[in-house]
């Protein structure tokens, strides 16, 4: 069944994501009751939650939603989650997959009917920010890809490279420590990430507080 199938790739993707390196202190939580299935991932930096209905009826069910607040699907509507019991109706083979950070679909060209495919990006961002011993910074791309992402001061002055290399597509998250590339302690003040790829450019203010 082409929907069962869909939802168990759905599953492995969320398990494969789980083991990336650069996910910090994964913990996951998960139910495989056989007409519901959920699974829960957070990490110092993300969460996100999966559910699905595999039965042939549809289902009211709460998602194991870790916190309330905004949340958001792949499309980037958001959602704001009051009460983490809320319920929620499943329809036959339907899942839900939340993240608190936002994913938006964008045309590359942006013009209606291009041949250009739509692809998913996500909004570069680092948390905490300002930030006092280190920063996590979160950013998307849409297929692997040659990636340097670079620390510069507010004079333009490199103080660090983070990554140069390939990355896979999906979800990545850098961590810088507020150190040099010579390992050692950068001053409180303005800093700017920028992440280049073939897809993507990016450029974060972060803000160093000691």
């Amino acid at each position: 069944v082409p929907e069962r199938r869909a939802l168990y790739n759905a599953f492995a993707a969320f398990i494969r994501l789980k083991k990336r390196p650069e996910m910090l202190n994964p913990s996951v939580k998960s139910s495989f009751a056989p007409s519901f299935k959920w699974m829960s991932l957070t990490t110092d930096s993300l969460n996100v939650v999966l559910a699905a209905n595999f039965d042939v009826i549809p289902l009211d069910k709460s998602m194991p939603f870790p916190k309330s607040g905004k949340w958001y699907d792949l499309n980037g509507d958001s959602l704001t989650i009051r009460n983490t019991d809320t319920l929620f109706t499943f329809s036959p083979g339907q899942y839900r997959l939340l993240l608190d950070y936002k994913i938006f679909r964008t045309n590359p060209s942006g013009i209606a009917g291009s041949k250009d495919t739509t692809r998913l990006q996500l909004l570069a961002e680092s948390y905490p920010n300002p930030f006092n011993s280190e920063t996590v910074i979160r950013f998307y791309l849409p297929a692997d890809a040659e990636v340097r992402v670079t620390i510069f001061d507010a004079r333009g002055r490199k103080v660090k490279t983070l990554h140069h290399g390939t990355l896979q597509a999906g979800r990545q998250l850098l961590v810088w420590d507020c150190r040099t590339e010579n390992d050692t302690a950068a001053a409180s003040g303005v800093y700017f990430c920028r992440i280049e790829s073939a897809q993507l450019v990016k450029s974060l203010k972060l803000i160093c507080i000691k």
